[in-house]
């Protein structure tokens, strides 16, 4: 399996702009507006049949609430579950 923590990191040290939250973070957020291009992490998206956190994410359309915009990872995990 995957480490989650050293993908982030790796995401992290990158060009490329992520926010990274619990479920519960964002929901404090409240409705906060999309910044274009960014990657919005959901660190407890949802839990393995081990018990672990798998992340959720979505990508930022610069208009769209966080809350309203679609998990990147719908489709394929539909078909896991």
């Amino acid at each position: 399996m995957t480490n989650v923590g050293a993908v982030l990191d790796d995401l992290t040290n990158s060009s490329v702009s992520i926010e990274s939250h619990s479920t519960e973070e964002w929901q404090e957020e409240g409705r906060a507006i999309s910044k274009q291009g960014i990657f919005y992490i959901y660190s407890d998206g949802y839990k393995d049949e081990e018990g672990n956190d798998i992340p959720r994410i979505k990508l930022g359309d610069g208009m769209a609430y966080i809350s309203d915009l679609p998990f990147l990872d719908a489709p394929l995990l539909n078909m896991i579950i």
